[in-house]
């Protein structure tokens, strides 16, 4: 149900392409820069792979990065 709620909202919130990859984040559809590191299997993998991700457009992969950095954060995973 929050899913709905969520891209219910989004239009008004966001931007058309903000609300295009929450749709798509809620379906659990990723960009291959983002499952690479999610899906890492080692800290030399995921850094790499976080690499790759910040240097994706001009500031698009390296606000990705940080906004993944803040949820990890804001939710405690992994001792952040």
């Amino acid at each position: 149900h929050l899913a709905s709620v969520l891209v219910g909202e989004a239009p008004a919130r966001t931007t058309t392409v903000g609300a295009a990859f929450l749709a798509h984040a809620l379906a659990r559809e990723f960009s291959e820069r983002v499952r690479d590191l999610v899906t890492a299997e080692s800290l030399s993998r995921a850094r790499a792979a976080g690499a790759r991700l910040a240097a994706m457009g001009a500031t698009s992969g390296a606000d990705t990065l940080s906004g993944m950095l803040a949820a990890v954060h804001a939710l405690g995973v992994c001792g952040a």
